[in-house]
């Protein structure tokens, strides 16, 4: 019986409070994505929601409503509903239900191979950081040295933190007035202070952040949360900011040297 609910607003009705939590990037293509929102999203030929992701309709070894992901209790599940199955990472799902982690390959029919990245949960300490922290030495390799004074790399980042205030190494450990902090920080939180680093105190807008950190529009409850993430690993006390401040509406501004 739950398997043919299917309770969600059709096309042009979807509530825009809903957060995006993560994405699939093609295979051969990575800048043809899916945003996935929550709370579902169903895959296949013949699918009519707006969220929803279309397959080829001259792909016959994808079914009409093929697979089914479902944000539950803060990650994704993938569940097959299909007559040929759905591969994930090379193995073949037939009516099973399998929790996607960040990375995973997914496989369905001979048109639709795509890899499921978690938006919130990638840290700078798993295996696929080299990329990462390459693109974040291109963006500062040509900025000024202002730009680059707190955030900056390995071998440079225990003689460059400064007794008094914020400091943030390519690899994701932050420095609070000379002090290392014992928190590595995530993707999304490192693209954030770099996002917000060179603006100065600048108030950076909602949207920007989100596609600068996601690379997607989000909307401002999703930036909040990775704002409330920080606060809990840079903050001395979070409840009363000292580097990182919100304006409601408006966006989210970072000072360096605090207040």
């Amino acid at each position: 019986m739950s398997n043919q609910t299917d309770i969600r607003e059709p096309i042009g009705q979807t509530d825009g409070a809903l957060g995006c939590t993560a994405v699939l990037l093609q295979v051969d293509n990575p800048t043809h994505r899916y945003v996935l929102r929550p709370p579902r999203v169903v895959i296949g030929r013949g699918v009519s929601y707006e969220h929803d992701i279309a397959i080829a309709a001259h792909d016959s070894k994808a079914s009409r409503r093929h697979a089914r992901l479902t944000f539950d209790a803060g990650v994704w599940i993938l569940e097959d509903t299909s007559l040929n199955g759905t591969k994930v990472n090379g193995n073949k799902l037939l009516n099973q239900t399998v929790v996607l982690s960040d990375s995973d390959y997914i496989q369905i029919g001979k048109t639709f191979q795509f890899i499921f990245r978690n938006m919130e949960m990638t840290d700078l300490s798993d295996s696929k950081t080299g990329e990462f922290d390459n693109a974040i030495s291109d963006v500062f390799s040509s900025g000024s040295g202002a730009d680059q004074d707190n955030f900056v790399g390995e071998d440079d980042e225990f003689e460059m933190a400064p007794s008094l205030g914020l400091f943030v190494s390519s690899r994701g450990y932050v420095y609070r007035d000379g002090n290392l902090l014992s928190q590595r920080l995530t993707r999304s939180e490192h693209r954030l202070l770099e996002f917000l680093i060179p603006l100065k105190g600048r108030i950076g807008s909602f949207e920007l952040i989100s596609n600068a950190v996601w690379g997607v529009p989000c909307n401002e409850p999703q930036v909040l949360q990775l704002v409330r993430q920080l606060w809990l690993k840079i903050e001395l006390n979070p409840s009363v900011p000292r580097y990182l401040f919100v304006q409601s509406g408006v966006g989210v501004a970072l000072l360096t040297v605090g207040l």
